[in-house]
Order: structure tokens, then sequence, then C-alpha cells
């Protein structure tokens, strides 16, 4: 090793000491990444050196530098997320949701495509992140319909249960029936919101996921009733007729707004029934021709 990168060297171990109020020129910071890079020799390399400033593994970096490795690296663009992969998980869980959020600026920086390791570092983020870093990789993997980690988020949910909501919000965006179960453990819980949340996602997916909720609806529990019905009332139709008169003949005495709602939704989905009914008849009394 010559005179210049031990130098180079020694600078680089200065710099990850120093405390974040110590102030550098715009000089001495362009130098430090400069020097990181031209020691790395290849620009994949050099992305690893620019993460390593940006979020060291010891977690002390300096915060000028930080910035600018930061900033620099989200250009690198496609060549840019495998090192932000790999500073994932490396670098201190504190850095992981600014690091998941560079990932994602710097994918959108990109024109075409989605690169390679662009969905598996999210992933990683879901298995390994903080609880913010999830959050943000969660939000961003439902967002690209990655349906393959949907139990990825769920196992994290049982993980953190701060992440609960944003996972149900993500299930509900995702529109995959294979949540309903989950859901309906949640619809089935003692936590208020989210058993409003799991009404919704499940009214939202529909199919089999509605299943749960007209269910849900004539359990005997009078608040589960109540909230399954008031989530799935503006997507019944006619095959609810059934659910809907049972409903009624259960709250009848007791009354209330949602009695009502559901009063006049079973009306609307029998008159509907009548004048299908009627055509269908009508169409049976045609002559072929």
């Amino acid at each position: 090793m010559n005179v210049t990168r031990r130098c180079s060297g020694l600078l680089l171990a200065l710099v990850l000491c120093a405390p974040a109020s110590l102030a550098l020129s715009e000089r001495e910071v362009a130098r430090i990444l400069r020097e990181a890079k031209s020691s790395a020799g290849s620009v994949d390399l050099q992305g690893d050196a620019l993460a390593q400033l940006a979020w060291p593994a010891d977690g002390q970096a300096q915060r000028q530098v930080a910035s600018v490795a930061r900033d620099e690296l989200i250009l690198f663009g496609r060549l840019g997320v495998a090192p932000l992969r790999r500073a994932l998980l490396s670098a201190d869980e504190r850095y992981s949701a600014d690091i998941v959020a560079a990932l994602i600026i710097c994918q959108r920086f990109m024109t075409e495509g989605v690169a390679a390791d662009y969905l598996p570092a999210l992933e990683d983020a879901v298995w390994f992140g903080s609880v913010d870093a999830r959050r943000l990789a969660i939000h961003e993997l439902a967002r690209h319909q990655h349906r393959s980690s949907m139990l990825v988020w769920i196992d994290s949910a049982y993980e953190h249960p701060a992440l609960v909501i944003p996972v149900v919000r993500a299930l509900r965006y995702l529109r995959d029936d294979r949540a309903r179960f989950y859901l309906d453990e949640l619809l089935h819980s003692d936590n208020a919101e989210w058993r409003g949340a799991a009404a919704d996602a499940l009214a939202t997916i529909g199919g089999h996921s509605a299943d749960v909720l007209r269910a849900a609806a004539l359990e005997d529990d009078e608040e589960l009733q109540s909230l399954a019905m008031s989530y799935m009332l503006p997507v019944t139709g006619v095959d609810d007729l059934t659910t809907l008169h049972e409903f009624i003949v259960r709250h009848a005495e007791a009354g209330g707004e949602l009695y009502e709602r559901v009063r006049q939704r079973a009306i609307h989905l029998e008159g509907i029934l009548e004048r299908q009914m009627a055509q269908d008849s009508a169409s049976e009394g045609d002559p072929d021709y």
C-alpha cells in the first residue's frame, strides 16, 4: 500500500469517527467522496464506498459527508440499487428507513423498468429493517402489486403490532383474496381499530373476503354484527337478501340508523330482483326466430 492510499484510508477513518457537528468545507467533502470512489475502483464498489460514508456500519456518520454521499449514490440510478440493498443489510438499523427512502428515490429516477434488486431489497427491509423502514417498504411493495411478499408483511405485523394498520391498508390496495384469513383474525380481535380496518379491507377485496363479512354479520356478537354489516352493506347484491333479512329480524326491536339502512337496501335489492325475474319471464315467452 502506498503513502497516498494510507493517507486516504486515514482520512476516511477520521471522517467516520468525527462528530456530526464537525463542519467541513464543500471542497473537503468533495475530496473525501472523490478519494473514496477512487480507492474503490469499479462503479459497483464505488456505490458501496458511498453507502459506507452515508450509513456507516458503526452508526457514526459525519452529517455533511453522509448527506452528499447519499445524494450521489441515488444518482447512480440502476447501478445504485445493489449497493443500497447491501447497505440495508450491513448498516446500523437506525439508518434502515433512510436507506429504504433512498432506494425508492433511486428507482423513481430510472426511466425504464424496475431494477433486479429493487423488490428483493424492499423485502429485505420488511424482514430486517426498523418499523419505519418496514412501513415504507410495505407501502412500496403494495404499489408494485408484489403479491409474493404478502405473507412477509403479515409476519412483520405479527412481530410489530404498530405495522398492523399499514399492512391492512396494503392488503386492501393489493386486493388479494388470500388475505381474508389474516383479516378474519383481526376482525375477531379485541382491537377496535384493527377490526374496523379489517372490515373495510374485506369489503374492498370482495369475493371470498366478503363472505367473511357476511358470516360475521350473523354472529352472536352484536357489535361485530353491526360492524360487519355496515361495511358489507354498500357492496351487497340480490344474493345477500337472505343475510339482510335475517339481520333485519334480529334488530327489528332495537331499530336504529343501521337497521333502517339495511331495511332500505333490502327493499332496493328486492325491486332489482323482481325486475330481473320479470325480464327473465318475458324472455322465456318470446318465440324463437
